[in-house]
């Protein structure tokens, strides 16, 4: 059979503690559900520094070519007349999309 010692409520707990020490177990338990839940949130935030690196290291070999391109052309290693080509074929473009753009206003 259980004792009445071993059995009590918490309107028994509440009325052994003084307001005082309820004040103190009221933050000792919010301490502690704030340490969990900012344990979650280091961990969410683990993962997402992990996910993030591995997205970078994927780009960073698609902005390689690029980067050497652009290496290139700043160091004069590109043909002259490649660049000048790609230039022009980039200005036709532009000009082309322009226009365009103009004819399709015109038309509305």
């Amino acid at each position: 059979m259980s004792n009445a010692k071993d059995n009590f409520s918490v309107a028994d707990l509440s009325a052994a503690l003084n307001a005082g020490d309820r004040a103190d177990l009221v933050n000792v338990l919010k301490n502690k559900l704030l340490r969990e839940i900012q344990t979650q949130h280091d961990d969410l935030e683990a993962k997402f520094f992990e996910e993030r690196a591995a997205l970078e290291a994927k780009y960073q070999k698609f902005y390689q070519p690029l980067y050497t391109k652009r290496f290139e052309i700043v160091n004069g290693v590109i043909e002259e007349t490649y660049f000048v080509i790609s230039s022009w074929i980039w200005i036709i473009q532009i000009f082309h999309e322009v226009l365009f753009d103009e004819s399709k206003k015109r038309k509305s």
